[in-house]
Formats: structure tokens, sequence, C-alpha cells
């Protein structure tokens, strides 16, 4: 008995963690709806320096994002690419899209978004 126990606890862990990715973005999904917010998603590599000053942007209003690794990830790849991405970093909030870096622009719809935000010292939105 002690045996089949563990055999349907390793059943169970090898199905979570199978599904982990898909489980942690449907729970930020049902966060980002509950908030009333837009989801926020960042298509993003690691040696982007406009990445990082959009995530900087991001972290600095306070706005919840999913970022997604292109080079790390298959599946962010296949999303980036129907998305018709071209470069680094996509950003979607909500039904918007933002290619490349735009500060105005994604601080335009961080202020028009639920989750309010500020404005980055020295910047204005336009």
């Amino acid at each position: 008995m002690e045996t089949k126990n563990k055999v349907i606890m390793a059943l169970v862990c090898l199905i979570i963690a199978l599904n982990w990715e898909r489980l942690v973005e449907d729970g930020r999904k049902l966060q980002a709806a509950q908030s009333n917010s837009p989801e926020v998603m960042l298509y993003s590599t690691a040696w982007c320096g406009y990445c990082d000053e959009t995530r900087a942007i991001l972290r600095e209003n306070k706005t919840a994002f999913t970022e997604f690794d292109i080079e790390e990830s298959d599946e962010a790849m296949t999303r980036f690419q129907a998305l018709g991405g071209r470069g680094v970093p996509l950003l979607i909030i909500g039904n918007e899209t933002i290619e490349g870096f735009d500060e105005p622009r994604l601080l335009k719809l961080i202020a028009a978004s639920s989750n309010g935000g500020t404005q980055r010292p020295g910047s204005a939105a336009k």
C-alpha cells in the first residue's frame, strides 16, 4: 500500500511539474482579472538594455507583469512570433501592443490602467 501511495504522489508531482508554466500563467490571469487591471506581458531577452528599462518602469510604477524570455523558452518565442514580434522589448498591455521601447506611450498606458502608477522622475507621459 505504501508503494502505491508513493507512485500516486510521484505521478501528481510529475503532472504539476509538466503543467507548472500554464498553472502559473492561469493564476496570473486570474489575479489580473480580479484586480480589474489589464494583463501586462513583456517579451524580452536577458541582454536587452531597453528590456531592462521597460522592467524598471513597470516595477517603479508597481505594475504587475509576466515576462517571457524569447531566447530561453520555445513557447515564448512561438508566442512572440505569433504576435508579429520583430524585436524586443515587445509589451502587451491589455489590448495594446508596444513594439520596442516607447517610454511616453508606456507611461500613458500605465496611467490609464487601473493599476494607477506614477511617472518616472524627470519624464512626462504624452
